[in-house]
Order: structure tokens, then C-alpha cells, then sequence
């Protein structure tokens, strides 16, 4: 085997931003935005639910980042943030799943 290779094949690995580095960072207030841009009831009401369910999922994350598997991570946390998929709730319910898989 060529070891000037190794390094190389292992590049989409260290590439990767769900391995790279910790637990995703998104703007709670931006992703709770789109919820009071489209409410169901009042937009204060969705706004301010938003907002408890993003910060809790987003501290369940950090405690339990170093529990789910490196493929989990990947898996779950997008590349690019993005209104549909920029979420702390999804996240951790695609984490959740995918362990609960293995």
C-alpha cells in the first residue's frame, strides 16, 4: 500500500463537520423566526414554544455529543445550515433514531 495515500482516504473523514468539531451551533432566535412567520395560534405563543424546545434540545445535544456514534453525527447534522434542516429538535430526533437503530 502507498502510505502518501493514507492520508488522502482519510480526508472525507477529517472533512467532515459533524466529526470534526463538537455539538451543531445554530441561531435559536432564527430558526424560532420561521415559527412566528407561520404560528399555529398566536405567533407569540409559537415563537416563545420554539424557543423552550430549540434550548432544550440544544442542551440535551451538548450533554450526550460525545454518546452518539461518529456515523449518528454525520448522519444528522447538516453540512450547511439551512432553514429546513438548521434545527436542534431535528437534530437530536434523527440522533435519537439512528442510535436506537444500532
Amino acid at each position: 500500500m502507498n502510505w502518501r495515500a493514507v492520508p488522502l482516504m482519510c480526508l472525507p473523514l477529517a472533512a467532515s463537520p459533524a466529526l470534526a468539531q463538537g455539538a451543531p451551533h445554530y441561531s435559536v432566535e432564527k430558526i424560532c423566526e420561521a415559527a412566528k412567520a407561520d404560528p399555529i395560534g398566536s405567533a407569540t405563543s409559537a415563537y416563545d414554544d420554539c424557543m423552550r424546545d430549540e434550548t432544550r434540545a440544544r442542551e440535551q445535544i451538548e450533554k450526550q455529543w460525545n454518546s452518539f456514534s461518529a456515523q449518528s453525527r454525520q448522519t444528522c447534522v447538516p453540512m450547511e445550515e439551512s432553514e429546513s434542516t438548521s434545527s436542534y429538535t431535528y437534530v437530536l430526533t434523527c440522533l435519537q433514531e439512528e442510535n436506537s437503530e444500532e
